[in-house]
């Protein structure tokens, strides 16, 4: 999945130069274990991508990202819409993830 913000759904075409240094992959979990376990499980099947506790964000909203790394997944998500000013979104990346943006 190409980057794109989950705070403001910034994204590559988005971006006025090529993007590579304005997106940061998050990863999400409670320990460093927690964070990396869905990409062993990936990796164990011969899966690419990157897992469902991995979050793209911006330069502008790395930091409310980074806040909420040590949570899992979805407790981080909406203390990050919380930490915002949105409510909850349901599905991450989806189209209602991308209706509203801050």
């Amino acid at each position: 999945m190409p980057p794109h913000c989950y705070v403001c759904g910034l994204d590559l075409a988005d971006a006025p130069d090529d993007g590579r240094e304005r997106f940061t992959l998050i990863y999400f979990g409670e320990t460093e274990d927690a964070k990396m376990q869905d990409s062993r499980v990936m990796a164990r099947l011969g899966r690419a991508g990157h897992p469902r506790n991995a979050v793209w964000f911006c330069t502008e909203h790395v930091t409310v990202a980074r806040e909420h790394e040590n949570m899992n997944a979805r407790a981080a998500l909406d203390a990050i819409d919380a930490a915002v000013g949105r409510e909850r979104r349901t599905r991450p990346g989806g189209e209602d993830a991308t209706s509203s943006r801050a």
